[in-house]
């Protein structure tokens, strides 16, 4: 969960945050 997964309430699966 440190910028590597994040899955938002609006999503049923985790997606991937490019930063």
């Amino acid at each position: 969960h440190n910028g590597s997964y994040d899955h938002p309430r609006s999503t049923p699966k985790p997606v991937v945050k490019q930063v």
